[in-house]
């Protein structure tokens, strides 16, 4: 993955592999690399539909979304949005990107490129029930620092929330909260 070109472009101060080394942190399960490069893959698999702009802010919003990730924060969002700024000199292009970034948090935004990012970053809400058993995993094990019940409780209220959201993958959301109910 060559990303340090878009760094330079955009004049974010920073070399990749600092990022990367970010998203390799040991404790991410689900939050890690291969994350970063399912959402690079789908960008790049809808390059041919967006501008160049698009397509580089779309780039960076995946890079810097989950750049900062602990599981016992609320803030990772608004913390990561806050690294790539202090990293950059805040153009309005960039402070749009910590837009998408900030919108991930909710992942409520339908509009534009952050609504289009939003629905990539929870893309594995309409997978089979593999990918859904391998996504609850890998949050499993980065939330192993929260008592079982507490992370049972959490977790299935907001699974019960995805059903309403993504009806075409309801049958295996439902397998997924029996699983997650046999904790």
């Amino acid at each position: 993955m060559e990303i340090q070109w878009l760094l330079d472009k955009w004049n974010i101060r920073c070399d990749a592999q600092d990022i990367l080394n970010k998203w390799n942190e040991p404790h991410r399960s689900y939050h890690g690399i291969s994350h970063l490069e399912d959402l690079m893959a789908q960008i790049e698999s809808k390059k041919s539909s967006l501008s160049d702009i698009q397509y580089e802010s779309l780039l960076l919003a995946a890079l810097f979304h989950d750049a900062i990730y602990d599981p016992a924060s609320h803030m990772n969002e608004e913390d990561s949005a806050t690294l790539l700024l202090g990293l950059s000199d805040q153009s309005e292009a960039v402070r749009q990107v910590c837009q998408i970034i900030l919108d991930t948090k909710m992942h409520s935004s339908k509009e534009g490129l952050s609504g289009i990012f939003c629905e990539m970053d929870m893309d594995i809400c309409g997978r089979g029930l593999e990918s859904l058993l391998q996504w609850e995993h890998g949050i499993f094990q980065e939330c192993s620092i929260f008592p079982l019940k507490e992370y049972k409780a959490g977790r299935l209220v907001f699974l019960n929330s995805l059903i309403d959201r993504y009806p075409s993958n309801s049958e295996n959301i439902r397998s997924l909260i029996e699983h997650v109910e046999g904790y």
